[in-house]
């Protein structure tokens, strides 16, 4: 339904039941379905990610085209092309972050461009900084030359171009080059995101069960760790409101943890009575070097340098600005991600809320009040 109200559109959706307000120059609507038409026509980089497959989904289930480069295989993108109506999602291969008329020709036909590109250590092809700064201006010059109505570059929470982490220097130097050139652009700083494909829970779960003790990094370092999902309707929603244009989001979870209490709750949820030991630095810092050497590495000595908290700061623009008013708390989001880590033995056992909610349904059939 739309309403008219002083020049601008209202729209009302059915599936979010909030009103967007939306200049009539943007006339993005998020409202409806796979097969509607949402207006939006956007550029997503970094679309292999993991960020990238939630952004992806929710843009193609209102209707919206995405163009979405990628390098390597056409396997790694396959899983995003059903995420959207016939021909909607359009893979483009050969990307290559250092090549300017590949990245124009990628953002010339859109009006949204997202950024979602991100490292979390050196690879031989790529720094640090080719990855959070060179890259990020070359995408800014070009959203910029072909005159999108929306940029949105995703960040992270905490970062500091006075940080001893060259991960998170790089961060706040991209950031303050996509302004530099693209003022209007809305950035997004996420805190520490968890989902089925993470590198936060996943990597700690699998601590959990296969080391022989808990070894604890950081234990006094506060998180604020978001579901995935509601960082990608955060972006979502940014692209129809009126006022994110120019403005700097700061996106945590419903609840703020120290790593010790992430590591005793996750001993409790896989139901493993292992000790938290604290190394001594020294020997924290080697195992940190050794677990770097990974070919994937779980951690790497760029976020071992990170100590600082990864928390909303007090005063800044966050997530319910964005109309996110119920984030998902990670006591509920988190634990399917890690569900394969609980122990084998007692794999079958029911969780206390899980016994309430069997016990009200035997109530309920066997011809008692109803317990509702």
């Amino acid at each position: 339904m739309l309403l008219k109200r002083k020049g601008c559109l209202v729209k009302r959706t059915k599936i979010c039941r909030k009103k967007i307000f939306i200049k009539r120059h943007y006339e993005f609507y998020i409202g409806g379905g796979r097969s509607s038409v949402s207006g939006i026509i956007a550029t997503v980089f970094g679309s292999t990610g993991f960020l990238a497959r939630y952004v992806i989904q929710r843009l193609g289930r209102v209707g919206s085209q995405v163009v979405a480069p990628y390098r390597g295989e056409s396997k790694w993108i396959n899983h995003l092309k059903p995420m959207g109506d016939l021909g909607q999602i359009v893979p483009v291969t050969g990307f290559d972050i250092r090549n300017r008329e590949y990245i124009r020709n990628a953002v010339k036909n859109s009006n949204v461009v997202i950024n979602l590109l991100g490292a979390r250590y050196d690879t031989r092809h790529y720094k640090l900084e080719e990855v959070h700064i060179e890259a990020a201006k070359l995408i800014a010059q070009a959203a910029k030359e072909v005159n999108v109505a929306r940029y949105v570059h995703v960040s992270a929470l905490g970062a500091d171009v006075n940080s001893p982490s060259r991960w998170s220097r790089s961060k706040a130097l991209g950031e303050e080059a996509v302004l530099k050139i693209f003022p209007e652009a809305t950035i997004i700083r996420p805190s520490v995101m968890y989902g089925h494909e993470d590198y936060f829970l996943r990597f700690l779960g699998s601590m959990t069960r296969f080391w022989p003790v808990y070894v604890l990094i950081h234990g006094d370092k506060k998180v604020q760790p978001i579901y995935v999902d509601n960082v990608a309707e955060a972006i979502i929603n940014s692209l129809t409101l009126p006022n994110t244009r120019g403005s700097i989001y700061e996106l945590g979870g419903p609840k703020v943890y120290t790593m010790r209490e992430v590591a005793e709750w996750l001993k409790e949820i896989l139901r493993y009575d292992k000790r938290i030991v604290q190394l001594p630095k020294q020997l924290e810092e080697d195992m940190v070097k050794i677990l770097s050497m990974h070919r994937i590495p779980r951690i790497t000595t760029e976020e071992y340098k990170d100590v600082s908290d990864r928390v909303v700061s007090e005063g800044a623009k966050k997530l319910s600005d964005l109309l996110v008013l119920k984030p998902s708390p990670m006591e509920r989001e988190g634990f399917p991600g890690i569900l394969h880590f609980r122990r084998p033995v007692k794999f079958d056992e029911l969780l206390p809320e899980d016994k309430a909610e069997l016990e009200r349904e035997e109530k309920l059939f066997l011809g008692e009040k109803n317990p509702y």
